[in-house]
């Protein structure tokens, strides 16, 4: 099982990558919980290879996301075994499927015109 924190920051990656803002508290109830301590990490995500608030298993979930999720990247042999020394082979299926829903509802919202709600600023490109 994909621990909570991690789920919750890969959803919120897809979201700001995706530029579909969504309320943290109904993405964290998708994918486990949102608690005071996760504040800050939502405030820092923007900033996540850097910031030492993450866990490198944090780290690795992330880069992840942002290998299934930015248009011309993908998933290096390199990222996986990283994500693999933090992850069991099911949390990495749980993973990219979460990760995979999420791509689906940022692309969904985008589709309808679904305004973001303003909750993540997109990185500067």
């Amino acid at each position: 099982m994909v621990p909570a924190a991690s789920a919750l920051a890969a959803s919120l990656r897809v979201v700001v990558l995706g530029d579909q803002g969504g309320s943290p508290e109904a993405i964290a109830k998708r994918v486990g919980g949102f608690v005071e301590r996760d504040a800050a990490k939502v405030e820092a995500l923007e900033h996540w290879r850097t910031s030492d608030l993450y866990s490198p298993a944090e780290r690795a979930a992330l880069d992840y996301t942002e290998a299934m999720t930015i248009t011309g990247q993908g998933v290096t042999d390199a990222g996986m075994t990283e994500l693999r020394r933090h992850f069991t082979d099911d949390a990495v299926i749980e993973l990219t499927g979460l990760v995979a829903f999420q791509n689906l509802s940022s692309k969904f919202n985008s589709a309808l015109d679904v305004p973001p709600q303003g909750f993540c600023r997109r990185p500067e490109e």
